[in-house]
């Protein structure tokens, strides 16, 4: 089976945000090298998932805004694009960072630990300023940066559709931005400037066409499946390294692997079919709602099991809480878009 592009995205947004919600839930083994987790065979699936193969989820939803923004731009002028950008992006985070904010000032109000730095009680107008926008430190809602660096993306446009006229500047471009998100080089305000290349790149793809049909043996089945099976391996060689006493690289190398998740996951979106297929369209509407509102569902979900069980999940039952804490996180957003499109519904009749 193969799906278009329509289809492929469609199917990808709701599969790659799933991926985002699984590294938040408390007990993810994202950064399986900061963690002192025994290797077993549940450990290993759990770092492989949320700490090696999700680490593609942003760079492929970075890759495939760019291309889309190649088609909106070309139809729409750049000031007509901006507003709307404006709203689609600038406005639901700083809706969503603000009621992260107040989550966050409850917890800190309790004498909680919640993000230190974003000491909301004692700072000035500045820390307020940095966890509404999430200007030089991550916001209030920390997922959300990835709205200011595609909004930042889309404000440079004129540059980049410049910049991905010439194979030459994009390769140095693409490049120079890859070592500088391997060595962590992010300028003190750029939260993850690989965003940046990975948009690029989808500008490019959508700029140059004919290179993409000519790189046509991407479709040859021999090429798709050894692509999968070295992303694989790699991933899971990724994930046994982490489990090491002093896995030092262990940031540089995932950050390595981005580089071949997103050709992994867009071979994968062409083969998913049948009752998964479906599910998927069925989420994909629901998708951005998902990744606005899921750390806040997360961080409440997690203190009612608390107040409920009076025991930690991460001792007991963890496989019960990580599923049910997607599920209910899904099912909640999807119910807050629904009665926010029945809201929208009743102003407009």
């Amino acid at each position: 089976m193969t799906n278009n592009y329509s289809e492929r995205i469609a199917i990808l947004r709701p599969l790659l945000i799933l991926l985002i919600v699984a590294t938040h839930v408390q007990g993810n083994l994202y950064r399986i090298d900061l963690k002192d987790v025994p290797l077993g065979i549940g450990s290993f699936f759990h770092a492989l998932l949320s700490g090696s193969l999700a680490a593609s989820a942003l760079p492929l939803l970075s890759i495939i805004s760019g291309y889309l923004a190649g088609y909106t731009f070309s139809r729409k002028s750049y000031g007509a694009n901006m507003l709307k950008k404006a709203d689609r992006l600038i406005v639901p985070m700083l809706l969503w960072n603000f009621l992260a904010i107040v989550y966050v000032l409850w917890i800190q109000g309790r004498g909680g630990a919640s993000r230190p730095d974003i000491p909301l009680l004692t700072g000035g107008w500045e820390i307020w300023f940095y966890a509404l926008t999430g200007f030089f430190r991550l916001p209030a809602n920390p997922p959300l940066y990835f709205l200011r660096e595609l909004f930042l993306c889309f404000l440079l446009m004129p540059l980049l559709l410049r910049l991905v006229k010439s194979h030459l500047l994009f390769c140095c471009f693409f490049l120079s931005v890859a070592y500088c998100a391997v060595m962590s080089i992010n300028f003190g305000f750029f939260h993850r400037i690989d965003i940046y290349g990975f948009f690029t790149l989808g500008l490019f793809l959508f700029r140059q066409p004919e290179l993409v049909k000519k790189a046509g043996f991407y479709r040859e089945k021999w090429f798709q499946v050894s692509w999968l099976l070295a992303f694989l391996l790699l991933a899971s060689a990724l994930t046994l390294y982490g489990f090491q006493e002093d896995p030092e690289y262990f940031l540089q190398l995932r950050r390595g692997l981005t580089l071949f998740g997103p050709l992994a996951f867009w071979i994968i979106s062409g083969c998913i079919g049948g009752p998964l297929k479906q599910l998927l369209l069925w989420l994909s509407p629901v998708s951005f709602m998902i990744f606005l509102g899921h750390v806040i569902f997360l961080n409440l979900y997690w203190n009612a099991w608390l107040d409920l069980f009076r025991s930690s999940p991460l001792k007991n039952y963890y496989v019960l809480y990580w599923l049910s804490a997607i599920i209910l996180c899904v099912a909640c957003m999807a119910m807050l878009r629904w009665l926010w499109l029945s809201y929208l519904h009743r102003q407009g009749s």
